[in-house]
């Protein structure tokens, strides 16, 4: 696959699917694979976890705009295959940006994520590096667990609700 970034500029408008009360995914189209004409989006989402509290999620989607058969990529190694170092790196600022827009809009008191990939090495883990400082500035303590079964799990907490647990003892 051969893929056409169209990141433009840095006024991103980004569209807001709201999937169920719970759920909600930010999308922006970032390109196209020019071998099939099929459009490449960002996705970032908060979707049901742990009693109503939501897991963040991101990731490419490739959506043939004809058929509309969707290919989901969450490993960086696959998306790798596909888009060059230059693209992930623009791709990235609009995972944060989406990210940033995510949180702005749901402000959910606590969120976790898992990083997908298996033991991925520091580099690929720079990227949810960068993920937490956009929850830090969106107001939220974020944690790190030590891997589980090879991955990381962070925990986000609205600062507030951080600071009453610990007030509290919990």
């Amino acid at each position: 696959m051969s893929f056409k970034c169209s990141i433009r500029d840095e006024a991103w408008e980004f569209d807001h699917i709201p999937i169920a009360e719970n759920e909600h995914i930010v999308s922006m189209l970032v390109g196209y694979n020019t071998d099939s004409g099929a459009n490449v989006f960002v996705q970032a989402a908060l979707t049901p976890y742990l009693d109503g509290e939501p897991e963040y999620s991101f990731w490419i989607l490739q959506r043939d705009p004809y058929t509309g058969h969707e290919q989901h990529f969450l490993s960086g190694i696959d998306v790798s295959r596909f888009i060059d170092k230059s693209d992930r790196e623009r791709i990235l600022t609009v995972v944060l940006a989406a990210t940033k827009e995510l949180l702005e809009t749901k402000r959910p008191k606590r969120v976790y994520r898992c990083n997908n990939d298996v033991a991925p090495p520091e580099r690929a883990l720079e990227k949810h590096y960068a993920v937490s400082r956009v929850f830090r500035d969106a107001g939220y303590e974020v944690t790190q667990s030590d891997d589980w079964y090879g991955k990381r799990v962070w925990l986000a907490e609205l600062a507030e609700i951080a600071k009453n647990s610990r007030d509290a003892g919990l």
